[in-house]
């Protein structure tokens, strides 16, 4: 619509008529691809996830395409205009365009909700199951499937998905078998147990879950080398806050202090600086949990596409229809082991959704560490357009940027876009909150934190992650 006035002024109502015809043409596009979801020779891409992470999107274009990773511009930044606020401030357009759009925007996820009427109309679910019939998938050919990840990033729901297809066998529990440096031998007498498991259950492929595995994958792989793995990420704020009620509810003293953020940050980081290496790999796919939840059915497409299996959308996602219980009990304190269990098995005993929002619990301290420890990796994943600060939540214009500024500020920011009285307040932390005396510390000290705020280290946007590594090693001692 403002296309089309672009050059001649036009009045409210011929404005409204270019609207309309706009969303005509956009219900008649998206539906068109839609009849398509299920058929192995195409591949869903949103804009918004091209624009946001482009390094993720490229990767699953160039694993589509059967080419080695297709290298992005060092300048390039995909643009997207800003033209919903024009919009929301006009509620009869939006009800027109909802008039006119009926559930295609829900089926793309851009409207959260999957309604019946909806799981009734799933495409080319019979042409599947029909041609599923005339092929033999019981003697365990297939190839390995892995899921890894950082904790809480929606893996327990994900190897119930993928275990609820009829090709597959789901390992129960978390074994923990490929969560090490081992021998190739070693591995493969692992993967031969599963597989026996998986012929003696009738299956194509067996799949195993234990979040850790993303980060042993080169001496896997090395044992599997056809093995398919599926990396599960999530904003990473979310997971550490995440994290840490888990852990505060067998462990409440002292949880609302900064320094209890150390140790999940660190694994978020140290998870998804393993995943990178494996950017450009055809076996690995990456998996963004809230996009999987606001659009199942392309994610679903495209992840069956990748596991090489028939798209079943009824079977995958009933997976909490089934008497399913969590299988893995955590090692530890038996309090802590009931509470971890009873959560679990209530996640997976309820249909797909949104859990988001626990970031903005986070105090303006632990957002800074956060930024500091894992600002590359939160930018790589495509969640850097989102406010950092509890304060900046107000407005887009008052995002703090990698950068060094804050747009639409002209406040003076240090290297790492923090003011002076935030790193004020982050220099009164251990005074504040500190840690018991003699307690054990892990991570880098907060004396090291400022050290790098001052050094103003570059900021390489999940670019050469292998080199950015080494720089810090060295640098480190």
């Amino acid at each position: 619509a403002n296309k089309a006035c672009v050059k001649d002024a036009c009045s409210a109502g011929e404005q409204r008529d270019h609207f309309i015809q706009g969303a005509q043409l956009w219900k008649k596009g998206n539906d068109g691809a839609l009849q398509w979801i299920g058929d192995s020779r195409v591949y869903y891409l949103k804009y918004e996830q091209l624009a946001q992470s482009a390094l993720i999107a490229v990767h699953g274009i160039s694993q589509f395409l059967g080419l080695a990773n297709i290298p992005i511009p060092e300048n390039w930044a995909a643009q997207t205009p800003s033209t919903e606020s024009q919009i929301q401030s006009k509620k009869d357009l939006i009800d027109t365009f909802d008039q006119i759009a009926g559930d295609t925007p829900t089926r793309l996820g851009y409207r959260l909700g999957y309604s019946e009427e909806i799981k009734r109309t799933w495409p080319r679910s019979n042409e599947v199951k029909v041609a599923m019939a005339a092929e033999d998938h019981s003697s365990c050919k297939g190839e390995p499937i892995l899921i890894g990840a950082c904790p809480h990033s929606g893996t327990s729901v994900m190897v119930r998905i993928i275990g609820s297809h009829p090709w597959i066998y789901e390992v129960p529990g978390e074994t923990k078998q490929f969560t090490k440096d081992q021998s190739p031998a070693m591995v493969m007498k692992s993967a031969q147990k599963f597989r026996e498991a998986c012929q003696d259950d009738g299956k194509h492929a067996w799949v195993e879950k234990t979040p850790s595995n993303v980060v042993f994958l080169k001496s896997t792989l090395k044992g599997m080398p056809k093995a398919r793995t599926v990396v599960m990420y999530r904003n990473g704020r979310d997971v550490v806050m995440s994290l840490l009620d888990r852990s505060c509810a067998w462990r409440p003293d002292g949880c609302n202090v900064p320094e209890r953020l150390i140790e999940p940050i660190q694994r978020w980081v140290r998870a998804y600086e393993s995943a990178f290496e494996w950017i450009g790999d055809p076996r690995v796919l990456f998996l963004q949990y809230e996009e999987f939840v606001r659009a199942p059915f392309l994610a679903l497409h495209n992840l069956c596409n990748f596991l090489q299996v028939p798209y079943l959308p009824e079977e995958m996602l009933s997976y909490h229809t089934k008497e399913l219980t969590y299988a893995g009990v955590p090692s530890g304190a038996p309090k802590a082991a009931a509470i971890h269990r009873e959560l679990r098995d209530s996640q997976i005993q309820k249909p797909l959704y949104l859990s988001e929002g626990k970031g903005k619990n986070m105090t303006a301290q632990g957002t800074l560490l956060f930024q500091q420890m894992a600002g590359n990796i939160y930018k790589t994943l495509g969640y850097d357009r989102r406010p950092w600060l509890p304060g900046d939540e107000r407005t887009n214009s008052s995002r703090v940027h990698h950068d060094g500024g804050r747009k639409g500020n002209p406040r003076k920011m240090h290297s790492r876009g923090q003011t002076a009285g935030q790193l004020a307040r982050l220099d009164g932390m251990q005074g504040a909150g500190g840690r018991k005396r003699g307690a054990k510390w892990r991570g880098p000290s907060l004396e090291r934190w400022r050290q790098q705020q001052g050094e103003g280290r570059q900021d390489l946007g999940g670019r050469n992650w292998r080199e950015q590594r080494e720089t810090q090693k060295a640098s480190d001692g």
